[in-house]
């Protein structure tokens, strides 16, 4: 008798706990850049959300690519992982040029950031990605968007 789950793919249920803990870290680093006054926090969050986009691409295209081949579709789905992949890096391109026209900008008007703010949520995004990066390694080796 075969006994079938229904569980999720360890690895999708790797990418979707990732993508919803990057848009956490994003939306803290975000409302702490703007609490604190600190570009360094904002442009985090820009990218930290560029990484929630690029892992909500990965799960999308995770899921597609293990669609088996059609007649129209010969090599099957897994074409979409590269398309994801190419792009998360224009998009990650696009969010660094915006971070550094914004730099250039605030040269003209300097603040001083809120130091302590700052820290406390640079420290909880810190522990975040490093258990984010725990757990995505093994998926690294099966997904290229990882």
């Amino acid at each position: 008798m075969s006994h079938a789950s229904h569980a999720p793919p360890v690895k999708g249920f790797a990418l979707r706990t990732a993508l919803v803990l990057t848009a956490f870290v994003a939306f803290l680093e975000l409302a702490g850049g703007i609490v604190a006054g600190s570009l360094a926090l904002l442009a985090d969050s820009a990218h930290v959300f560029m990484d929630a986009f690029a892992l909500g691409i990965a799960v999308a295209a995770s899921a597609q690519a293990g669609r088996p081949a059609t007649g129209r579709r010969t090599f099957g789905f897994a074409r979409l992982e590269v398309l994801a992949a190419l792009g998360n890096g224009g998009l990650l391109l696009a969010v660094a040029v915006l971070i550094a026209v914004e730099a250039v900008r605030r040269f003209g008007a300097p603040g001083l950031p809120q130091g302590g703010t700052m820290a406390i949520v640079a420290g909880i995004g810190f522990v975040v990605n490093v258990g984010i990066g725990l757990t995505l390694r093994h998926s690294a080796r099966d997904n290229i968007n990882v």
